[in-house]
């Protein structure tokens, strides 16, 4: 399921009453995304039905590949849940280009938390946008939702140029032996990439 939008459409889209019924009947749905082509939409303004009918499609279906693209999470409590739902032990493949709060701990782990065994154990990853450290702070350093020592693709992109090396290595440390394609993006404008 592929749902493309801008930001007005995606605010207007929240309480429509056919969505319910649309989501609840795709049984063999695999693959969803969620994509805002006009920018950035916050996911507090979407009524709290909204949140919890996506909440649930996400929980409630075997899901192999989600990608989200253009919601920004102000609250970590948004971001946690959406994260967390989509840990289903099928999924494979996970896309992230959202914003969300900047990574804080000063004193998080040098290693990946891994996960219990029969969480998700992913072949790809991608994550972008502002947020995205925060985001690997939760998903891999503080928490263990998912299983990254079987990634074959990785691509981490950052429009600034605080990138965090001891991250990135800990990525590379968990993947060695598994990692097939890299790509590094960092510069100011999103303009370089290293690519392996």
């Amino acid at each position: 399921m592929g749902l493309e939008t801008i930001s007005e459409i995606m605010v207007g889209l929240r309480g429509h009453p056919s969505l319910h019924s649309i989501f609840t009947s795709l049984h063999n749905l695999s693959r969803i995304q969620l994509v805002d082509r006009g920018g950035m939409s916050d996911w507090d303004p979407l009524s709290r039905v909204f949140q919890e009918l996506l909440l649930r499609t996400l929980r409630s279906v075997r899901l192999t590949t989600i990608h989200l693209k253009g919601m920004a999470y102000n609250r970590r409590a948004y971001s946690e849940d959406v994260f967390a739902v989509v840990a289903n032990p099928a999924l494979k493949h996970l896309s992230i280009d959202s914003e969300s709060a900047e990574l804080t701990s000063s004193n998080l782990p040098l290693s990946i938390h891994r996960p219990a065994n029969g969480l998700p154990e992913l072949q790809s990853l991608s994550m972008s946008d502002a947020g995205m450290f925060w985001q690997i702070e939760f998903l891999f350093f503080k928490g263990s939702l998912y299983n990254v020592s079987r990634v074959q693709q990785l691509s981490l992109q950052s429009g600034g140029t605080n990138a965090k090396e001891w991250v990135i290595q800990a990525f590379l440390d968990e993947m060695r032996d598994i990692l097939e394609s890299l790509t590094l993006d960092f510069a100011p404008n999103g303009l370089a990439e290293i690519s392996a």
